[in-house]
């Protein structure tokens, strides 16, 4: 089955967008934003991950940081002071996800995975959302890898 990546259906990105706000809600968030259609134009343009769970996770993460503390982000012409510091923190979340994040769904990196959950308070299912994986792939991440010494058995001689 060949499933296009969302840059080649943009006419999701709305859909998706309006999903994301009613669950982010469900989580507890308290803003009352409702995207303007220059909002959502601005979407359409941002080069996106490849799959809908890392534009969930990007956009989760967004609607989960706390736009107040952006006082320095100023609105631009078309958009408002939300929307500008909305689209931030998600290009912010995006540039994550296009360095660190490998775009097939396969286990990040456990680097990626210690900064993410430092980032999440140690509360390892929002590190999971915001890496759009699941909790058990954030614990083989940090298992160890290849050949690791394991410590030797002390022996008293007596």
């Amino acid at each position: 089955v060949n499933v296009p990546s969302l840059e080649e259906r943009v006419e999701d990105i709305l859909p998706l967008l309006q999903h994301v706000l009613a669950l982010s809600k469900q989580l507890g968030a308290t803003s009352k934003f409702e995207p303007s259609p220059e909002f959502v134009n601005e979407l359409k343009r941002r080069e996106w991950p490849g799959n809908v769970g890392q534009f969930r996770a990007c956009l989760l993460e967004a609607f989960a940081t706390p736009l107040e503390m952006l006082d320095d982000i100023a609105a631009t012409d078309s958009l408002g002071e939300t929307e500008s510091r909305l689209l931030w923190v998600l290009d912010e979340a995006l540039d994550r996800w296009g360095r660190f994040r490998n775009c097939n769904g396969t286990i990040p990196d456990a680097f990626v995975v210690r900064e993410t959950i430092l980032e999440s308070f140690g509360n390892y299912r929002i590190a999971a959302a915001k890496l759009g994986v699941g909790v058990q792939q954030i614990r083989e991440a940090l298992q160890p890898r290849g050949n690791v010494v394991q410590p030797r058995e002390s022996h008293d001689v007596g």
